[in-house]
């Protein structure tokens, strides 16, 4: 489950619309909370998607990639529309699209690519057990046993060769989320893959692909899921167009889901900025083994080229151990982090980087402006400052180990409450122009790398303010700084989170018992669902406080 609840400020009240507005868990025993909450989606996500209608523009657009779609309920819309699979937005200079003219192209983009895809896919099945031809010249071409490359059979078997691989690859995602447990799922995610190996025979299918597809895969399900099992009630509280589009938008059958995520996906492989294709393309006959591919190239530019323009003591390091990069960074760059963040944790990190790529588009940027270096725009960009600002995060604890120590660490990043980090830092380090619409924050740290989490500050007597004392004596205590005085605030601190803790623990018994109950009205199973919710939201809060991340906060008698 991924419940975003990274504000541990606010209280657990507070957090119950963010919290709902991110439960993301679809496992057999939540399920029926899963069925409840997500359906009251559908009104802010008309309402999200009114209001980037009315505010599109790029630097609306730009903003919100750079760090406002945390909270986002239509992630798939912005990702087409950073993709370029629906039209993009005007620059605040020129003339205002009216919001009628949007909803109709993008209705019509969507149209188009969906038909496009079909088109893709069909033309190459192939089954020879089809049709069969019984003219004896025919048959001599079209057997299993012929040498013919372009017979039916030969093709068929080369096309099950691929989708094999690409089984055996969704077969290992079992474990990562529900979601890509359900055939259908699996099933379109085959169809998408093998469509676009087919389409593609220089590069084919390699490990790797599916997990960029299975981001993609993810926000359009869930996203249509919202608009699948909202009810008629909820519809009518949207504006007709504002339904119309996103019925039209958000893919809601699982057809339209495979041919929209596969040309995301595609958009990403063979875009001009991006041309991620070229990073599993395999290269043969090589003059040198030494010859560095797209992808090597750029592991070895973080490390040995920006790296030490940042944190030259680790990059020294590195060098030292003899610390390959290609050994981590490929991982890392390969699948955009997903391995390392999981999907959800990742999205902020691919939010940005998928708005730095619309970016170039908007001022044609492209692989001929960087033609002297060889990199694209996409390896020129924020991506491999994302992975120096990872590498800078634990900069202390890796030069605190030997190579194998080190190595495990990069293979094993630690838990990240809140990646953005990486790109407020990789973004502070390229001077981009985005720079201007991230977040406004309060002023960071001054240290090379921002922590994500501070420690608890030490128990500490304060000094004593008496400058008459003598030399060699100890300081004066203050009644509140005396260690029995310290020591009663940690014991009275402990009882409150004592009494919290057996207030989430009571309420989960009560809703426990009520699980079973068929008789419960909708607004009893909402309530049902919001006190687990705010159970959540609790145990959050006492856990960060447990930490010390936050400080204490006084004890709520009822979760209600």
């Amino acid at each position: 489950m991924f419940v975003d609840c990274h504000h541990v400020s606010q209280k657990p009240q507070d957090c119950v619309k963010e919290m709902t507005s991110r439960f993301d868990e679809s496992t057999s025993d939540e399920e029926s909370i899963e069925e409840i909450v997500r359906p009251c989606l559908i009104v802010e996500m008309g309402k999200e998607l009114e209001e980037l209608t009315w505010s599109y523009t790029l630097e609306y657009v730009y903003q919100a990639g750079m760090g406002k779609m945390k909270k986002t309920k239509i992630r798939s819309i912005y990702w087409k529309i950073f993709l370029g699979e629906v039209t993009p937005p005007p620059s605040s200079k020129d003339k205002k699209i009216s919001e009628e003219e949007i909803l109709d192209q993008w209705e019509v983009d969507m149209l188009k690519n969906r038909k496009l895809y079909i088109s893709h896919r069909d033309k190459h099945h192939v089954d020879p057990h089809e049709d069969v031809d019984d003219d004896e010249e025919a048959l001599m071409i079209d057997n299993p046993l012929s040498d013919c490359k372009d017979s039916k059979w030969s093709i068929y078997f080369k096309q099950k060769q691929i989708q094999r691989e690409i089984e055996k690859d969704l077969t290992r995602m079992s474990g990562e989320d529900i979601l890509f447990e359900k055939p259908e799922i699996r099933a379109l995610m085959l169809n998408i893959l093998k469509t676009f190996a087919l389409e593609n025979p220089d590069t084919g299918y390699r490990q790797g692909m599916h997990d960029l597809v299975s981001s993609f895969v993810y926000f359009l399900w869930y996203d249509g899921h919202s608009l699948r099992s909202a009810t008629p009630a909820l519809k009518q509280e949207l504006k007709p167009q504002t339904l119309d589009t996103l019925e039209a938008i958000i893919p809601v059958s699982t057809a339209d889901i495979e041919a929209d995520a596969y040309f995301m996906f595609d958009k990403l492989m063979n875009g001009a900025n991006s041309n991620l294709k070229s990073w599993y393309k395999v290269i043969r006959n090589r003059s040198s083994t030494d010859e560095e591919t797209p992808i090597t190239r750029l592991c070895s530019r973080l490390q040995n080229t920006i790296l030490p323009c940042y944190d030259a003591q680790l990059s020294k390091h590195l060098h030292h151990h003899g610390v390959e990069p290609t050994v981590y960074a490929l991982r890392w760059f390969r699948v955009w982090f997903i391995r390392e963040f999981d999907i959800c944790g990742s999205a902020p990190l691919w939010d940005a980087v998928l708005t730095e790529l619309l970016h170039h588009t908007v001022n044609e940027t492209s692989i001929g402006s960087y033609s002297e270096s060889g990199l694209t725009p996409l390896e020129m960009g924020l991506l491999p400052l994302i992975g120096a600002a990872m590498l800078s995060f634990v900069s202390q604890e890796l030069r605190s180990k030997d190579y194998s120590g080190t190595l495990k660490r990069l293979m094993k990043y630690p838990p990240v409450e809140d990646v953005s980090v990486f790109v407020e830092k990789a973004v502070d380090w390229s001077g981009s122009p985005l720079k201007a619409f991230l977040p406004r924050k309060t002023a960071a740290p001054a240290d090379d790398v921002v922590p994500l989490r501070r420690a608890p500050a030490p128990l500490v007597a304060p000094e004593s303010s008496d400058k008459n004392r003598q030399p060699g004596s100890q300081p004066a205590l203050s009644a509140a700084g005396s260690p029995k005085a310290q020591l009663d605030k940690i014991l009275q601190s402990n009882n409150e989170l004592s009494k919290r803790l057996q207030n989430i623990l009571d309420q989960f018994q009560s809703t426990w018992f009520e699980h079973e109950r068929s008789d419960l009205s909708a607004e009893d199973k909402v309530k049902q669902a919001n006190s687990y919710l705010l159970a959540i939201a609790e145990l959050k809060q006492i856990k960060d406080t447990l930490a010390g991340s936050i400080p204490p906060a006084p004890y709520i008698p009822s979760l209600s």
